[in-house]
């Protein structure tokens, strides 16, 4: 992976500081300065924990809508 050093503008693209590219991506084909090389970890798989079921909550229900009252015709 590639980070940008800075802002930069290029034709049609801002590129913002700290954006990251695919080192194959061809948008980095002449701009090599302007970017850094960057080691991404790859995620390490979590282990599977039995988890205890837990008791769902109930989503809170909307308030009911106040309306104006409506004046007596006449």
């Amino acid at each position: 992976m590639q980070r940008a050093k800075q802002t930069f503008f290029a034709p049609g693209r801002r590129v913002a500081k700290g954006e990251l590219f695919d080192d194959g991506d061809p948008f980095l084909k002449g701009r090599e300065v302007l970017f850094e090389h960057i080691d991404v970890p790859e995620p390490q798989p979590k282990a599977e924990e039995p988890k205890a079921e837990e008791p769902k909550a109930e989503e809170p229900k909307p308030a009911p809508r106040k309306t104006a009252a409506k004046k007596p015709a006449g």
